[in-house]
C-alpha cells in the first residue's frame, strides 16, 4: 500500500472517530440581579426608598432600625455553575458568587462571598513595589436561593450605615424540573 493510500485510509479511520467526541457543554447558568443599597437611619416618619428600588420593600421589611435606603448599584449579569463571577459592588466591596448545583423545589445551592478592598495603611504585607490592591474576605455563606425570588445578604458597613444586597438568581431549568 501506498503512503497516500495509508494517509487516506488514517484519515477515513480518525474523521468519524473525531465526529463521535463528546463535545463539551458549556456549563448551565444562572441569571444574576443584584441590587446594592446603603440602609440608613435618617430620622423619617416613613421609610423612603430611591424610586428605582421601590421594589425591594418586602425584601428590606424587616430591617426596622433603618428608614432610608439609597441605591448603589445595580447589575444583571450571569453566573455559570461551579465558577466564580465577582461583581465589583462600590471602590471598597466586590461580590464573589458561586452557584453550586440545583436543588429540589426550585432552589440553587449557592456559595456567596464579600471581599474587601484593604486601604493602604491596613494591608502590613504591602511593599512600597506593589501596587496590585488587597483583599480581605468580610462575609461568606452557603444558602439554598429560591429561583426568581428576591433575598438579602447584608450587615456590611459603609461610611454611613449599612451595606445590603438584594440578590435574585434565575435557572430556568429549576422551574421545569420541580
Amino acid at each position: 500500500m501506498s503512503f497516500a493510500a495509508l494517509a487516506a485510509v488514517a484519515v477515513m479511520v480518525s474523521a468519524p472517530m473525531a465526529a463521535a467526541q463528546p463535545r463539551e457543554e458549556p456549563a448551565p447558568k444562572v441569571s444574576v440581579s443584584l441590587i446594592a443599597v446603603r440602609a440608613t437611619h435618617q430620622g423619617h416618619e416613613e421609610r423612603q426608598f430611591d424610586r428605582s428600588i421601590a421594589s425591594i420593600h418586602e425584601t428590606v421589611e424587616d430591617l426596622k432600625q433603618f428608614d432610608d435606603f439609597r441605591q448603589l448599584r445595580a447589575v444583571t449579569t450571569t453566573a455559570a455553575y461551579g465558577e466564580e463571577t465577582k461583581i465589583p459592588i462600590d471602590a471598597r466591596y466586590t461580590l464573589i458568587l458561586k452557584p453550586v448545583q440545583r436543588a429540589s423545589h426550585n432552589r440553587i445551592r449557592c456559595n456567596i462571598r464579600v471581599d474587601m478592598r484593604l486601604e493602604k495603611e491596613e494591608d502590613k504585607s504591602s511593599s512600597d513595589d506593589d501596587d496590585e490592591p488587597k483583599f480581605r474576605e468580610v462575609l461568606r455563606c452557603t444558602l439554598l436561593a429560591v429561583s426568581d425570588k428576591p433575598f438579602k445578604v447584608g450587615g456590611l458597613r459603609l461610611d454611613e450605615g449599612l451595606l445590603v444586597l438584594i440578590l435574585t438568581l434565575t435557572d430556568p431549568q429549576t422551574n421545569t424540573d420541580a
